[in-house]
Parts: structure tokens; sequence; C-alpha cells
């Protein structure tokens, strides 16, 4: 991988990269997703959100029902769910925790009917096709699959969740109730 593509060039790039790692990581971790399917939820999220840089109003749809879609996926029929879901936890519905926490909650309840499909796509354009038809479910003529697949493309090249080995503390014999890190 090229080291020009860890370089951010805008506070955008390193806002969209931030979010699209960490929402990739989550969900291999949290849903035992593959690297492609994660990048597959990122890569439309990516695109619906604008770059993560918007969260409310049909951004690629020049205003669809009233501007109203919220959240890195655009939620528009399943926007008063998402709200009220963030509003009963006491998140902020433009918060990552808020945003990651309904999506993880749909793909757990309602909304499994992607996993199935999800699990026999053959490369990452058509798990992320699989993500716009089945999770996402823009118009169709709308549906801009080709920036879809070059920002799942993308987040494909970001790196991988990987299980972090524990390191043991420098001195095991070290009481941290007596000795706290802080006061060394």
């Amino acid at each position: 991988m090229s080291t020009d593509r860890l370089k951010a060039t805008t506070p955008h790039d390193k806002l969209s990269d931030n979010i699209a790692l960490r929402l990739k990581r989550d969900l291999q971790r949290d849903l035992m997703m593959t690297e492609q399917d994660a990048a597959a939820f990122v890569g439309n999220f990516d695109h619906e959100s604008g770059g993560f840089g918007r969260t409310f109003g049909n951004l690629w749809q020049n205003g669809r029902v009233n501007g109203n879609a919220y959240g890195y996926p655009q939620w528009d029929d399943r926007r008063e769910a998402f709200f009220k879901w963030a509003d009963d936890r006491g998140l902020p519905h433009e918060s990552y925790e808020a945003n990651y926490g309904f999506i993880k909650h749909e793909l757990l309840s309602g909304e499994q009917g992607v996993r199935e499909p999800l699990s026999i796509a053959k490369d990452i354009d058509n798990a992320t096709y699989v993500v716009a038809d089945k999770y996402e479910r823009p118009n169709p003529a709308k549906m801009k699959l080709g920036e879809r697949h070059a920002l799942a493309r993308r987040a494909l090249q970001l790196p991988d969740y990987s299980v972090e080995t524990p390191v043991p503390p420098a001195n095991p014999m070290r009481n941290p109730i007596s000795d706290p890190p802080w006061r060394r």
C-alpha cells in the first residue's frame, strides 16, 4: 500500500478516514463481518453522507423527502426510529455512538435481510451492491453504484481489524493501588 494513501490532505479526509476506519473495525469486531462485508457498508455510508461530513439532508438526492434523511446511512423512512433509539440512550443524533449503535441494532434485529445475500457476495463490488440494495435501498435511478464501488474499495484499503495482543505490565510486582502510574 502506498504511503500517499495514508496521508490525509484536508481535515475532511481525516474525518472521513477516521470514521471509515472505526466503522470498519467495529463492524468486523462486533458483528463478525469479513473485511469485505464491512468495507461494503463503509463505502455505502461514505457515499450517502458525503464522506461522513454531513449527517442531515439527503445529500446525494437533491432534497428528496424535504432533505430529512439523517445519519451516516441517510435514513429516510427509518429516521424517526433512529432518533427514538438515540434519545432513549441519551446519545446526540450526530454522534458516532448513535450512528454506529443504531446500525448495529438494525443489523441484529429488523434489517437482517442483508446478511444472507452478503455472505455469498463474490467480491467487493457485489458486496457493495448487496448493501445498497438490501440495506440502504436508494432509488435505483439515483444509486450511483460506481461511486459506492470506489468508496468501498477505498475502505478495503484501510487497515484491517486485528485482535490486539495483551502486553504484560512492565513490573508485575507493582501494586496498582499504592503505586498508580500517575505517581511515578
